[in-house]
This record gives structure tokens, sequence and C-alpha cells, in this order.
């Protein structure tokens, strides 16, 4: 077996559980997720879609479950993608709040 040097990178959303179970209202058919829980799990989808979309190119997503994602790279100089992933990670910070912020302005 070779050996690698490389990342991973797990991407999680905190309060996952508690966001999605506390929009338990109106219970569909068969007690299948709520239309508050559907609409939960869509919001964390379309935020954790920007972090995602932000580091496609630089990371590989290994795997998606709920709130979170497994990403890894194996550079060929780690030191230089190192920096880039930093980077890529700041601006997944500042993609993910801003996103944030515009889902809770269109709350009424």
């Amino acid at each position: 077996m070779e050996n690698h040097k490389g990342f991973i990178v797990l991407v999680d959303i905190s309060g996952y559980t508690n966001f999605v179970s506390g929009h338990n209202i109106n219970y569909a058919e068969n007690n299948n997720l709520s239309k508050g829980q559907a609409h939960a799990e869509h919001i964390i989808s379309d935020l954790l879609e920007k972090v995602i979309d932000e580091l496609d190119g630089v990371l590989t997503i290994n795997k998606l479950q709920g709130d979170a994602a497994l990403f890894y790279a194996i550079p060929d100089d780690p030191n230089e993608l190192s920096e880039v992933i930093i980077q890529k990670l700041q601006t997944s910070f500042k993609i993910f709040n801003q996103r944030l912020n515009n889902l809770m302005f269109c709350e009424t």
C-alpha cells in the first residue's frame, strides 16, 4: 500500500438536529417528514450546497450525510494546496453566513 500526503476536511452544520426537530409541525401522512421538517431539510441542503460549490475544484467530495460533507485532496504539493484550502474555507464561511443572513431576512 502506497502512502500519500493529503487533506481531509469535514464540513458540518452545528445545530442541525435541533433545527430540523424544531420545525416539527403539521405531520404529513404516515408520519413522514412534516412540512416544517421538509422545509428545514431544504434550508440545510441549500446552505451546505453553497459550501460545496465553493470547495469544488479544490477538494473532492467523498460523502454527504444530512448536514455534513466529507472532502479530501491528495495534491502533488501539499504545502501549496494548504494555502488554497485555507482561503477556500474562509470564503466558504463568508458565503455560508451571507446565505444564512439572506434566509433569515426573508423570514416573516
